[in-house]
């Protein structure tokens, strides 16, 4: 019975680090307005299927990532060549730690019963779309270690769409 709030969106391009920042202007890497009524879909692809969802506790992070899985999932669904949009919540990565690869394949297993070689298969493929939220949820004294394993990923699955979710005071403070 809850009344779902428009959020006010900003792209916010310093937030992470390019590797092109001392090529390009610093002026086009300002925080710009989104307009209200552009989709998540819409944001993830205009993001080259990389984004960071930052915001303050309860705005609406969450919600906005099933949003942007609900439309990945039509999209899958209609288009077999689409990657498999997969949730997963980066607290249980806290507990292990390490290369973030094999624990994806891990949660695969424990929170979808995917097969271990299935899932590992489907990221080396690049057929899963990674939704991870709770980046807060990290420890903070292991959240450095945490945007690293992300970086690392990206970079050795440059393909693999990503999506990451945290409280902005917790990933300024990293």
């Amino acid at each position: 019975d809850s009344v779902r709030i428009d959020l006010v969106r900003q792209f916010a391009p310093e937030a992470v680090e390019q590797p092109w920042e001392q090529i390009v202007e610093p002026l086009l890497r300002k925080a710009q307005p989104i307009p209200p009524a552009t989709s998540m879909l819409d944001l993830f692809f205009e993001a080259d299927r990389a984004l960071l969802i930052l915001g303050a506790p309860g705005v609406g992070k969450t919600m906005s990532l099933i949003d942007l899985a609900r439309e990945l999932i039509a999209l899958a669904e209609s288009d077999p060549t689409e990657p498999i949009p997969v949730i997963l919540n980066l607290a249980s990565w806290s507990k292990r730690r390490g290369a973030l690869a094999g624990w994806v394949v891990e949660e695969l297993t424990a929170k979808y019963q995917i097969p271990r070689k299935m899932g590992q298969r489907w990221l080396e493929n690049n057929e899963l779309l990674l939704l991870l939220d709770g980046f807060d949820e990290i420890a903070p004294k292991f959240q450095t270690e945490g945007i690293k394993a992300v970086n690392q990923f990206r970079e050795a699955n440059g393909l693999t769409g990503l999506v990451v979710c945290g409280r902005v005071e917790d990933y300024e403070a990293v």
